[in-house]
């Protein structure tokens, strides 16, 4: 058929979407707003049944060869919503506007409106939402087929939208890559206080985000590059009860102040705060176990003095890389390795104290320490690998074992 412009009223089902999917292939405008959804078979996407007053899954998308619908530039979500299924409407790339999502709805599943990269005004979430990101409607649909929500988020790519991203207070699960590279929304962003868990790259490439962040007490894990190149300039608030950062998770962006590291930590994975602007002294929690890779590279405003807490066993490759206003650091008995590039160009640093548990030192692990006047190489060590201590122009005294 070639109609355009389309308003329905009364009840509908699952068939009756996908043949405006199938069979409507001139459909421009869709006004659903006085339509009431019957739930009809099994979803396609996931487990359980379509659910009364819930879009079915793939409403408007075919397939990966074909994507989605390519004439559909209006829409009009039904005034009575429950639900928005999974890929909805998946890579509707002329899809424009603002998005307004009615009231009533609590779930928006994984996928629903990635790719509309044409949608150009505001998002209006209801304060009725509480899952983003789920798939299908069966009891495990927070999780199924977690690993590959790298092409599933359900506003990812979505750069067109503009206006300030306001996410609900009833929202408990945000899944990954939810609102990754949306980086057209702008102003600061308040997490959900009922919020308990976020998947992987949730925010990342929002660099319009800017402002301060907290995060919420009921997340007690930041997944990898959850927030990765956002643009937020102001602090950063973390509670006690998270004992896990995971890679990327806060890199790239440009938080400021002093950063107050959950006292329960213990784990801090690669590049978790490279290319920041922290500032101030870092205390470093008791429980830590492990520093990753770039841990804190290049946040050259960190000072003082660094006391590793006993229980890390190695501090990463350019975990400290260019920390520049670090003047002394303590590394405990308990860490056997100081990786490659650990504390390279840490120019303010005066002293260091390598324990005798320590067996290697990586290259370059102290390069361009220019400050520094004298180590002691303890005699547990076996090999310094090549410019550990290169340019470190202000040594008088090194003392190495026999």
């Amino acid at each position: 058929t070639k109609l355009k412009n389309l308003k329905i009223k009364g009840t509908i089902d699952s068939r009756d979407f996908y043949f405006m999917r199938d069979s409507m292939s001139s459909l421009s405008s869709l006004n659903l707003k006085e339509v009431r959804i019957k739930g009809y078979g099994n979803v396609e996407l996931g487990e359980g049944q379509n659910l009364d007053d819930q879009i079915p899954n793939s409403a408007f998308y075919r397939n990966s060869q074909l994507g989605g619908n390519q004439t559909l530039t209006r829409l009009v979500l039904p005034d009575n919503l429950v639900s928005i299924g999974a890929n909805a409407f998946y890579g509707c790339k002329y899809l424009s506007g603002s998005l307004n999502i009615p009231e009533g709805v609590i779930d928006i599943q994984r996928g629903a409106f990635n790719g509309c990269v044409a949608l150009n005004g505001t998002l209006s979430l209801p304060s009725t939402l509480k899952y983003l990101g789920r798939y299908g409607n069966g009891p495990t649909s927070e999780t199924d087929d977690e690993g590959t929500d790298y092409y599933g988020g359900v506003f990812q790519g979505c750069s067109g939208f503009t206006g300030n991203l306001v996410i609900p207070d009833n929202v408990e699960l945000i899944r990954g890559y939810c609102f990754s590279g949306c980086n057209g929304f702008y102003g600061d962003l308040r997490l959900p206080s009922k919020l308990k868990r976020m998947g992987v790259c949730a925010f990342s490439y929002c660099s319009g985000l800017t402002g301060s962040l907290t995060i919420p007490q009921g997340v007690i894990s930041i997944p990898s590059e959850a927030f990765n190149n956002c643009g937020f300039d102001g602090t950063l608030t973390l509670h006690d009860g998270i004992v896990n950062i995971a890679n990327d998770a806060f890199a790239n962006c440009h938080f400021k102040g002093e950063l107050h590291l959950p006292r329960n930590l213990k784990t801090l994975s690669n590049n978790a705060f490279g290319n920041n602007d922290f500032s101030g002294n870092l205390n470093l929690p008791s429980t830590l176990m492990h520093i990753g890779s770039s841990a804190f590279a290049n946040n050259w405003r960190l000072m003082g003095v660094l006391d590793i807490p006993y229980g890390v066993e190695s501090i990463g490759e350019s975990a400290f890389l260019r920390c520049t206003s670090l003047i002394s650091i303590t590394i405990p008995n308990s860490v056997t390795s100081i990786e490659n590039e650990a504390f390279e160009d840490c120019t303010s640093l005066i002293s260091v104290t390598i324990p005798n548990s320590v067996t290697s030192i990586g290259e370059y692990a102290f390069y361009y320490c220019i400050s520094l006047t004298s180590v002691t190489i303890p005699d547990s060590v076996t090999s310094i690998d090549s410019y550990a201590f290169v340019n470190c122009t202000s040594l008088k005294s090194v003392k190495i074992p026999d």
